[in-house]
């Protein structure tokens, strides 16, 4: 069974789906997401295409970098705020 410390020190989908959000403030390619928030390619790819889905992240103009739609910065700034309330 795990303890308490190795449940705390795994990130949650919604911590994954912020970091991806915030790192693509500015139009990001895939392997900088990739290398940034340390996941597989399997594993970023079904975050990407699930976050393009919610509409929180699309294309940026030149099709090979993804940017955080406005939809997406309300996600972040909401979680942000979450954050800040259980500190």
């Amino acid at each position: 069974m795990s303890s308490v410390s190795d449940f705390m020190a795994k990130r949650s989908q919604f911590e994954i789906l912020a970091e991806v959000l915030e790192l693509c403030r500015k139009p990001t390619m895939r392997t900088r997401i990739r290398y940034k928030t340390n996941m597989s390619y399997s594993g970023m790819q079904k975050f990407i295409e699930h976050l393009q889905k919610l509409e929180l992240l699309k294309l940026a103009n030149d099709a090979k970098k993804y940017v955080t739609t406005e939809k997406g910065l309300e996600f972040v700034r909401k979680y942000d705020g979450l954050q800040d309330l259980l500190k």
